[in-house]
């Protein structure tokens, strides 16, 4: 989930599992994002921007019969093979299958917009600054509105849970909920 606070992920999500605070490679999803599916600081990864590719796509991810990733809740106006998480990993459209769809043994990976910024909007319906300009909102504004924004992300995280519940391959499933950096207030 992007842009979330270690204080701000509610008991639900905690209680699913093991929990604990991790430090993220970089304060830019640009750069963090990559770091968390290569397991590389972003010095040797090198990926700065948006439009920055890893060099070598990690193995975990390599099979597109058992990989899939889900970035439906950002850049909703961009196609999934033109969305900048699918282009900094190498991943192409035909990869955009969502977690129901994937049998085991698979990797999936949802990259939710989670507590970013603009809160309560896509990003085609405002960019950072239009928010800021438009929306002039205040710190006692932006709390609620982050939290709720979170609150979408953990839901989705909970919802991954009850599939694979249902599916009833959730003991033998690795699930990890983290963010590529926090927010800043």
């Amino acid at each position: 989930a992007d842009s979330v606070r270690e204080e701000s992920t509610s008991k639900e999500v905690t209680s699913q599992g093991v929990s604990g605070r991790a430090i993220a490679p970089s304060t830019w999803t640009a750069s963090s994002f990559p770091s968390i599916l290569s397991g590389q600081y972003p010095t040797t990864h090198c990926v700065w921007s948006f439009d920055d590719s890893l060099v070598k796509r990690p193995s975990l991810l390599s099979s597109s019969e058992t990989f899939g990733m889900n970035a439906e809740t950002i850049w909703k106006h961009l196609p999934p093979e033109k969305k900048p998480p699918f282009k900094m990993i190498g991943a192409n459209a035909d990869e955009a299958i969502p977690l129901s769809d994937l049998d085991p043994p698979f990797v999936a990976v949802e990259h939710h917009k989670g507590g970013h910024l603009p809160y309560g909007y896509t990003f085609n319906e405002y960019t950072v600054p239009e928010f800021w300009d438009q929306e002039q909102p205040t710190l006692s504004d932006l709390r609620p509105l982050y939290e709720e924004s979170v609150r979408t992300a953990e839901q989705r995280f909970l919802d991954a849970i009850k599939e694979l519940k249902k599916r009833n391959i959730l003991k033998e499933t690795l699930v990890i909920y983290t963010s590529d950096h926090g927010e800043t207030f």
